[in-house]
């Protein structure tokens, strides 16, 4: 059997797996059924069934993962939240965060698609009954969490762009530096290069040697650094980055403030 063939068979079988379990293939009109009685599922059951089959998917998901086939535990998983999708209509929340990690993970590697359905997974577990808790996986570096670097360039670009009409950012230090179009071009780069560097990106930053060096005699303040975080927090909501991901994000940026702001703010 093929690779694409053992792939398409596990997505396949998961959802043959779940009209066993649910009474049946998906049918326009009432939800699932009880097996052999005709009657509509009772809440309770088809959530308990749900939770069920998220742990097992779970499980088997881990394992196929951690012996190196992360192509194959994505399938699986695409599959699992494929057929569950229809199944959580009475849970709409729930319905729509597995729309969105579905659409997220179509365009990410294997590797990282398969993190991010495993967090649908988890959601799905946490929202209807927290135990039992199922196998850990290391979650990969936030820079791929954010979608990787053309997701990480368009949050860069408006995040910068924000910050050159606020004049409470400050960015041409009193008119010092000339924002034409090179040089927002160049702190464009920068910013991406230092998310990069924060997130576990590959990209390597190029400035100085580092951040304190970089920002040396700017004379910086805590309320310009204040107004910049700001505009993050802003942007990373108009990308509707992931609630998690976006205040990992703001901690990392938060933890530069030392080395970058030389204006510090008066404690009395």
């Amino acid at each position: 059997m093929s690779r694409l063939g053992g792939h398409s068979a596990l997505v396949a079988g998961m959802i043959l797996l779940l009209a066993g379990r649910y009474g049946g293939l998906a049918q326009p009109g009432p939800g699932p059924t009880a097996q052999g009685t005709g009657q509509p599922l009772e809440r309770l059951e088809l959530d308990r069934r749900i939770v069920t089959t998220v742990y097992e998917t779970a499980l088997l998901g881990t394992d196929i993962y951690n012996k190196g086939n992360h192509e194959g535990c994505y399938r699986l998983y695409q599959g699992c939240l494929l057929a569950l999708e229809s199944l959580l209509d009475h849970r709409p929340k729930l319905q729509q965060m597995v729309r969105e990690k579905l659409t997220l993970a179509s365009r990410l590697k294997p590797e990282e698609a398969a993190h991010v359905l495993r967090e649908a997974l988890d959601e799905i577990q946490n929202t209807i009954a927290p135990s039992p808790k199922g196998p850990d996986l290391k979650l990969p570096a936030l820079w791929f969490r954010l979608g990787g670097e053309a997701a990480v360039k368009a949050i860069v670009d408006d995040f910068v762009d924000a910050c050159v009409k606020d004049p409470k950012v400050n960015l041409s230090r009193g008119g010092k530096y000339k924002l034409d179009v090179p040089e927002i071009a160049r702190q464009k780069r920068l910013m991406l290069e230092l998310f990069s560097l924060l997130t576990g990106g590959p990209l390597e930053y190029s400035g100085k040697r580092n951040l304190k060096e970089a920002h040396a005699g700017m004379q910086i303040t805590d309320a310009e650094f204040d107004a910049m975080a700001a505009l993050l927090r802003q942007t990373l909501e108009k990308h509707k980055v992931d609630k998690r991901e976006a205040e990992e994000l703001l901690k990392l940026f938060e933890a530069t403030r030392p080395v970058i702001v030389e204006v510090r703010r008066s404690k009395d």
